[in-house]
């Protein structure tokens, strides 16, 4: 996989759980249903996690990026 496909992914990928975030946060806020509440909070939470994923993969091409232009340098 391409550094740049594998970034291009990642954003969209950390994009994607950040909408999700806020459709829950949403959720939560306008709600008076406590198992609503819950699943959206389960939701959020691998939201999150989803992000930090997607951190990653971006931290990972982006050091691979780095160390390809150190070499060519």
């Amino acid at each position: 996989m391409a550094i740049t496909s594998a970034m291009a992914s990642a954003t969209a990928g950390m994009r994607g759980a950040v909408e999700h975030m806020r459709r829950d946060a949403v959720q939560i806020a306008g709600s008076r249903d406590v198992s609503a509440d819950v699943d959206a909070l389960v939701h959020l939470k691998v939201d999150e996690l989803q992000v930090a994923a997607n951190a990653r993969v971006i931290r990972a091409a982006d050091e691979g990026l780095g160390r390809l232009l150190d070499i060519l340098a």
